[in-house]
């Protein structure tokens, strides 16, 4: 897994070497290494949503505003924001699925820059790559 987040190797590097080791298995092993780290940045995702969601209510509430005042019935929140949440769960699921592909299919970095900081880079680009560089 290293080996791919390392941005000068990423999948490509993967499925070269696993190519010229195991001529028929390449590719299953290839999509194994993969799907697990679809898997690990969909863990990532998830956590980092319910993070942002308990941020949100945490910070939402106006010091101005009298709490006593402001009666809602919790079904009726549900059915207003319900449509909302989802609308927004599904664009930004596929904006961030974007994220693995789009970095899978980005150009790697120079193979021979030995000293690239790994970590400084994914520290650089975590706007691009905001789940992804938590994994890393």
């Amino acid at each position: 897994m290293a080996v791919v987040l390392d941005p000068r190797f990423k999948l490509k590097y993967v499925r070269f070497y696993f190519g010229r080791l195991y001529d028929e298995e390449a590719e299953n092993f290839t999509m194994k290494v993969k799907d697990t780290l679809l898997r690990l940045f969909e863990y990532y995702m998830n956590v980092d949503e319910n993070v942002e969601v308990v941020h949100r209510v945490g910070t939402s509430i106006n010091e101005d505003v009298n709490v006593d005042l402001m009666v809602v019935d919790d079904d009726m929140l549900d059915d207003l924001t319900s449509p909302l949440k989802k609308h927004l769960k599904e664009e930004g699921g596929v904006q961030r699925k974007n994220e693995l592909e789009r970095y899978l299919g980005d150009d790697c970095e120079d193979h021979n820059d030995f000293k690239l900081d790994i970590l400084g880079w994914w520290r650089c680009n975590a706007t691009n790559y905001k789940i992804l560089s938590k994994v890393a």
